[in-house]
């Protein structure tokens, strides 16, 4: 059996890399990670063609969900620290930051295909959805009994699929949420 192979190999995070996401054209890869003796948690952002590094972003906390906006101006990290923070990704710098649930580990964090809707989700398994151009909360999700650690939408945006530590896979009317919160 071949093992492939591998396009480049990125270096420059210091510790173990907990996520990685593509931006919607492709060139661009973010990868978030842990660091050790307390240096900066970091965000890579790599040029996919070259493998070369374009940029670093520092945060405070380990960074474990990565997602991109649908038209690539954004990178939402989240962290173990409770953190969600939006990054603008042509400069580099903090655009929003957005204080999940106190101290609880943000799991996961993922735009809706539109881009109007943030999800994220936090250890105790609540998921949590926020206007993206004003980083309110909109709604939450409950049903999950443990940690949530990723979603994905359906292709059509109707449909969004949460995975858990419980052995579960939530599959929610997205649509139903949203026209509900706009009653």
């Amino acid at each position: 059996m071949e093992s492939g192979i591998h396009k480049h190999i990125l270096k420059g995070n210091t510790y173990h890399v907990y996520t990685v996401a593509f931006s919607p054209d492709g060139k661009t890869l973010a990868s978030g990670s842990e660091s050790v003796n307390n240096e900066k948690k970091t965000i890579h952002l790599w040029d996919v063609d070259t493998g070369i590094q374009k940029q670093i972003f520092e945060g405070d906390s380990t960074i474990q969900g990565l997602t991109f906006s649908p038209d690539g101006k954004t990178l939402v990290s989240g962290s173990r620290g409770g953190k969600i923070r939006l990054w603008d990704v042509a400069t580099g710098t903090q655009s929003k930051t957005l204080r999940s649930r106190e101290y609880d580990n943000v799991t996961a964090v993922l735009f809706s295909p539109d881009g109007k809707t943030l999800v994220s989700a936090n250890r105790d398994a609540m998921i949590t959805l926020w206007e993206a151009a004003t980083g309110e909360i909109i709604k939450r999700l409950v049903g999950h009994t443990y940690t949530v650690n990723s979603f994905a939408f359906s292709p059509d945006g109707k449909t969004l699929a949460s995975a858990s530590n419980g052995g579960t896979v939530f599959l929610w009317d997205f649509d139903s949420i949203v026209d509900s919160i706009s009653e």
